[in-house]
């Protein structure tokens, strides 16, 4: 059983009844089974965890650090990636607040809030971006 938690304070699982859902911690907790959940930083899904990626805020080709890197979704690392060169996203994008900015991903991030946390997306790579 999956408990959604909205406000951020610390709980633990067991605090939370059974078939219950309390809304005080921004946590996920997957009870009963051995599945946990990450909040992605670009849409703010709560996934399962193999769905999370890290994205280097400065691409590994341009010396971006280990350190310097945020969990998003596979959907939408797929769409950054797809949208931006690295030239881009060193120069313009290099933080979340700027993606989050740019009209191309205001649409999706809009739209893959409103897919299931498991759904299988389809990236194209935008006609505009230059190889």
């Amino acid at each position: 059983m999956i408990m959604w938690h909205s406000r951020p304070r610390l709980c633990s699982a067991s605090q939370v009844l059974p078939g219950a859902a309390v809304p005080h911690c921004r946590r996920v907790y997957n009870l009963g089974m051995n599945e946990s959940y990450e909040r992605c930083e670009l849409c703010g899904r709560e996934v399962p965890r193999h769905l999370i990626t890290q994205h280097h805020l400065t691409p590994k080709e341009r010396g971006g650090k280990p350190e310097h890197r945020v969990p998003f979704c596979k959907p939408c690392h797929k769409q950054v990636h797809a949208l931006f060169d690295n030239k881009q996203l060193e120069k313009q994008l290099a933080d979340v607040k700027s993606l989050h900015k740019t009209p191309e991903l205001q649409k999706f991030i809009r739209w893959i809030r409103k897919q299931p946390a498991t759904a299988n997306v389809t990236t194209r790579t935008s006609k505009s971006r230059s190889r």
